[in-house]
């Protein structure tokens, strides 16, 4: 039973035994005086503020003993929640992206060209041809700045080379995947390529700060 339900039901139960026992103080308190009517009162409010702040006391240590069982006895789920928000994170993240390739038409045409450019940057020196795959989504918009990419990628590598334009058999949120001719040396710039190279190389520090103060 989660924590926030356990006190509902423990106040619940404070609250009924300190009812009827504060009952049946004023049930006998009515046969004398008011003043008697009011120190019956009292001493109702009184054992009911006692009552209270044993049993939170009490739900305290219970917190404590199981937060302490969690820690020692299911470190395997606490990492099994760790992971589960951390691929909402990421989930986030991708639908982010696919929401800016879908309604930020101009300003993904040259983050295409700049991964483009990047792509033969890594892998330029094996060859003066290239094959650019991009999803059936991309790839007008990559065929109208294929002219303006290839001068840009003249002037980076410092000669002519040729690029021509494919439709990846594989469909992905964006970005290109950059290869030599005959495919035998590629660079995956896909975003989602791109993600995952964060993920594994930041996941650490990513953990620190979605989770910095929560496990002690």
């Amino acid at each position: 039973m989660a924590t926030p339900e356990l006190i509902e039901i423990l106040k619940q139960e404070i609250y009924n035994l300190a009812k009827k026992e504060a009952e049946e103080i004023l049930k006998e308190a009515k046969i004398n005086a008011s003043k008697i009517i009011e120190e019956a009162k009292q001493k109702a409010s009184e054992i009911l503020k006692s009552r209270l702040e044993k049993s939170l006391r009490d739900i305290r240590r219970t917190m404590n003993s199981k937060m302490m069982s969690l820690r020692s006895e299911k470190k395997a789920e606490l990492i099994r929640v760790r992971e589960e928000y951390i691929d909402k994170v990421f989930n986030r993240v991708y639908k982010h992206l696919q929401e800016f390739t879908v309604n930020h038409r101009n300003e993904y045409s040259q983050v295409l060209s700049n991964l483009v450019i990047e792509s033969l940057k890594e892998i330029g020196e094996y060859g003066d041809e290239f094959v650019i795959l991009v999803n059936s989504r991309d790839e007008e918009l990559l065929r109208n700045i294929l002219p303006s990419l290839v001068n840009v990628a003249a002037k980076t590598l410092g000669r002519k080379i040729t690029l021509t334009i494919h439709k990846s058999p594989v469909e992905f949120i964006g970005g290109v995947i950059v290869s030599t001719r005959d495919g035998r040396i590629y660079y995956n710039n896909t975003f989602e390529a791109r993600i995952q190279h964060v993920k594994e190389k930041y996941l650490e520090k990513i953990y620190d700060l979605l989770f910095e103060g929560r496990e002690s």
